[in-house]
């Protein structure tokens, strides 16, 4: 997950592409986009994506950026 964590800080430029948009990320970058939680873990899981980042792109029209963050493990 740190491999991930290091994609995420290093292309900030990427992510900004999505403003309020659900990512899910591993080291080789975003695997995965969607405008709903319910979805993204969705597409996780048909994915098949392995312990990714998951979090959502604060909205330009937001005055306070905030992000939830988060990882999905599978038990």
């Amino acid at each position: 997950m740190q491999t991930s964590t290091k994609w995420i800080s290093e292309n900030q430029k990427e992510i900004n592409k999505y403003p309020g948009k659900w990512l899910a990320i591993i080291s080789s970058g975003i695997q995965a986009v969607s405008n709903t939680f319910d979805d993204i873990f969705y597409q996780i899981e048909i994915q098949e994506i392995a312990d990714p980042v998951v979090f959502k792109v604060p909205s330009l029209d937001k005055k306070r950026h905030s992000t939830l963050f988060g990882w999905i493990r599978k038990i």
